[in-house]
């Protein structure tokens, strides 16, 4: 009996809409069994970014920039290696309604995968991004000369820059899309290469990237809300790492972070959530 997923027809029957309905009723409507199974990872999350805040704030006190990128970096290692956890336990509670899921068993094999999407999505975002870039920083520095540049080219430089970058989020998040069904399928335990991902996927590209847009969109709002609402406490102007190296208001700060890790937890569980609903759509699995 074949393999083949069932999603190879000329239509794809793929829905955004489905996918993230599921991913915001699993982190809204379905709160409280989401809270119970993140609720370590939280705690986790919060302890390490504690620790990390207090390192800095010495670090910076000391002068000691090396310490300092080392311990940033160590904290991006950490979240990437708590969110693979953290997206095991969200896809096997999703897709099979397991309250405790096994970690262990299924964590070498998505970060491995991890690491891929990682790396080739950061070379694709390069090598879209930096050529144009080195361009038009040439071109920028040609016409204004030796005199300072008009506001008509600042305004300009701008735009491309932006532009660029959205084009390069764009192409990611496509790319991203389209090997979901191969990065959910480490969690599955149902064997997928990465080519039979492209394949399922195959006419829903579009559909899946307004879906990972109005994510990241959603989130990025709330983000944004927390600047927002901690900005008169903090100082209409205040620089968060200025004020961690003079020590001002680190509780406002660490609140601040919390709040933060939070919506992060949340939204890398809608994410997992709407990845896990393309996986069943497309391959039929799950």
């Amino acid at each position: 009996m074949s393999n083949t997923p069932a999603a190879t027809t000329s239509k794809n029957r793929f829905s955004s809409v489905t996918a993230l309905s599921d991913a915001f009723t699993y982190v809204l409507r379905d709160f409280v069994p989401l809270s119970k199974l993140s609720w370590p990872y939280f705690v986790t999350a919060s302890a390490l970014s504690g620790v990390a805040f207090i390192l800095i704030h010495f670090f910076a006190k000391g002068g000691n920039d090396t310490a300092i990128h080392f311990t940033i970096g160590f904290g991006f290692l950490a979240a990437l290696l708590l969110s693979t956890a953290f997206y095991i336990a969200v896809g096997r509670n999703w897709l099979f309604a397991e309250s405790d899921p096994s970690i262990a068993r299924f964590y070498l094999r998505l970060l491995l995968r991890v690491l891929v999407l990682t790396i080739l999505l950061t070379i694709v975002a390069a090598i879209i991004f930096l050529p144009p870039f080195a361009l038009g920083t040439l071109a920028f520095v040609y016409y204004s000369g030796d005199d300072d540049p008009s506001a008509g080219l600042v305004i300009a430089g701008i735009v491309g820059v932006v532009a660029m970058a959205a084009v390069a989020l764009a192409v990611t998040l496509y790319i991203a899309g389209r090997m979901t069904p191969w990065f959910v399928a480490a969690v599955a335990e149902a064997p997928m290469r990465l080519s039979e991902s492209w394949t399922v996927t195959r006419g829903a590209g579009f559909r899946i990237l307004i879906g990972l847009i109005a994510l990241t969109l959603a989130f990025s709002i709330s983000d944004f809300a927390i600047e927002m609402a901690f900005a008169p406490l903090l100082g209409a102007n205040s620089d968060a790492f200025d004020m961690l190296y003079r020590g001002e208001k680190l509780p406002v700060l660490f609140v601040a972070l919390l709040l933060k890790i939070a919506v992060y937890i949340v939204q890398v569980a809608a994410s997992m959530v709407y990845a896990a609903s393309l996986y069943r759509q497309t391959s039929s699995r799950g």
